[in-house]
């Protein structure tokens, strides 16, 4: 009969798979380290997940819709985003009408610009601040005024030039559609020809502030 200190238990079943487990650990070389460890070792936490895209981020996207200006109708516009909070812009617009008691008139506008967030409410707002060039082409009749003002004379192309900079409130509804006002300060020379009317003179012309209507120059943007 053996000794009392001699005795032992036989080993449990978990005793035994322990032992396995530590075994197989070590063989293939995995480190054994607590839950607090795992989660402090950067190679061993879990990676973190991915951040969802932001509506004011508009860093490589394009956006195609419309725009308002403050001496024009507007046009199409085409942007695209240069970092998170700044993009250029490039509208092109225009008209070509034939009155019966005058020949045909038409006009061409381009403009390029640059803007840039100042403020950002959330990720639902932003006001912006800007710079942008405009070229019209409108028809101009340069002979005697009587036929002129009938139009019975070939007239030819003329421009206006604008240079303005455009302040604009915009409200995104999600990632992939805005809405702005826009007002500013322009200033404008050279001849309006056809499209001369309370907006386009004649001569130089500066304008402070002025839009369409009591909520300013509206425009419309898909973000893509």
């Amino acid at each position: 009969m053996l000794p009392h200190f001699m005795h032992f238990q036989r080993p449990s079943f978990s005793s035994h798979l322990t032992l396995v487990m530590v075994f197989f650990l070590l063989f293939k070389g995995y480190p054994i380290a607590s839950a607090e460890e795992e989660m402090s070792d950067p190679q061993l936490s879990p990676p973190d997940q991915a951040q969802p895209s932001r509506s004011l981020d508009l860093h490589g996207k394009f956006g195609i819709g419309f725009v308002e200006l403050a001496d024009s109708a507007g046009g199409l516009a085409l942007s695209k985003g240069l970092t998170t909070s700044s993009f250029v812009e490039l509208i092109v617009g225009g008209s070509w009408r034939r009155p019966e008691d005058r020949t045909a008139e038409q006009t061409l506008g381009f403009g390029i610009g640059a803007h840039l967030q100042l403020l950002q409410a959330k990720d639902v707002a932003a006001l912006t601040v800007g710079g942008r060039f405009q070229l019209y082409l409108s028809e101009l009749c340069e002979t005697d005024s009587i036929l002129c003002a009938k139009r019975g004379v070939v007239s030819e192309l003329t421009p206006q030039y604008t240079a303005e900079i455009p302040l604009r409130i915009y409200w995104f509804a999600n990632q992939h559609i805005s809405v702005h006002a826009e007002l500013g300060i322009s200033f404008s020379w050279g001849s309006a020809g056809a499209n001369e009317n309370s907006h386009l003179v004649d001569g130089v012309q500066l304008s402070i502030f002025e839009g369409h209507s009591r909520f300013g120059n509206l425009g419309l943007t898909l973000w893509i």
